[in-house]
């Protein structure tokens, strides 16, 4: 799988074939781009947070939460299991 890459554009060209990305995956791509300090990650972080408010019906408590988490995620990986349990889901 593309993830297994560590790739940032091995990924992002896998994930232009799907028809569809799910919110764990565009995390999975996001936590790359924060390993690799991508320029891009603001932006992409914020996207993935307004994603995330719209699939998951976030209020403004668990909105905040995901916006802290995202911008922790760069210093520090393991906010991403955090993300993911309380915004990805089953």
């Amino acid at each position: 799988m593309a993830f297994r890459t560590g790739s940032l554009a091995i990924i992002e060209n896998a994930a232009r074939k799907l028809t569809t990305v799910t919110l764990g995956d565009a995390l999975r791509i996001l936590v790359v781009m924060a390993e690799k300090h991508d320029e891009r990650y603001a932006r992409a972080a914020a996207r993935w947070v307004a994603r995330a408010i719209s699939e998951r019906r976030l209020d403004l408590v668990e909105a905040q939460a995901a916006l802290e988490l995202v911008a922790q995620l760069p210093e520090q990986p393991g906010a991403v299991s955090a993300l993911r349990r309380s915004f990805c889901g089953p």
